[in-house]
Parts: C-alpha cells; sequence; structure tokens
C-alpha cells in the first residue's frame, strides 16, 4: 500500500516538472546559445590544454599519448634562449599598449 503511494506521488512530481518545463519553454530554448557557448570556448579547450603535458605522437592521438607533466615546460625555462624569447614576446605587447592607448 505505501509502495503504491509512493508510486503516484512520484508521477505527480514527474508530471508536475513536465508541465513546469512546457510552461518554460521559451526560457530554455534562449537558454540553449550561452550553453553551447561556454562548451565551445571553455571546455572544449581544455582538451588542447593536455598536449602540453603529452609527449604528443600523432599516431596514438591526444589521450593515449605518453604523459611527460612539467617536463617540456622545465625544459623550455630552463634554455638559456628562454630571455631573448621572452622578451621578444613582451616587447610588441607592451608597445602595442603604449600606443594604442590614448
Amino acid at each position: 500500500m505505501a509502495n503504491l503511494t509512493m508510486e503516484k506521488l512520484t508521477q505527480r512530481q514527474i508530471s508536475r516538472k513536465i508541465k513546469l518545463i512546457q510552461n518554460n519553454i521559451s526560457l530554455y530554448v534562449i537558454l540553449i546559445f550561452p550553453i553551447i557557448i561556454v562548451i565551445v570556448f571553455h571546455y572544449i579547450p581544455i582538451i588542447g590544454i593536455t598536449i602540453a603535458f603529452n609527449d604528443y605522437d600523432f599516431m596514438k592521438g591526444i589521450f593515449r599519448s605518453d604523459y611527460v607533466g612539467l617536463k617540456c615546460s622545465k625544459k623550455f625555462l630552463t634554455d638559456g634562449k628562454f630571455v631573448e624569447i621572452f622578451l621578444n614576446t613582451l616587447k610588441p605587447s607592451i608597445s602595442s599598449l603604449i600606443f594604442s592607448l590614448p
């Protein structure tokens, strides 16, 4: 007997939620575009970031490549040309800030 009332209660709750969704369908349609933008520009790039921590092999793909951690970053930061590369990146950024400000 108790199971029967629980089933009716859950069916009643489900029908209320369906009716609520049907009444507010326009709001859900409006939300589709922002949700797609968040997924495309915030979550998909995370897959590309993982390449920095892998010894990427084209044949193995992104997820099956060997994990190397911060080995590549350490190699780049301890390289003798790091300071030159860093300054060559920083100079155009600073100059564009200076010349583009009113």
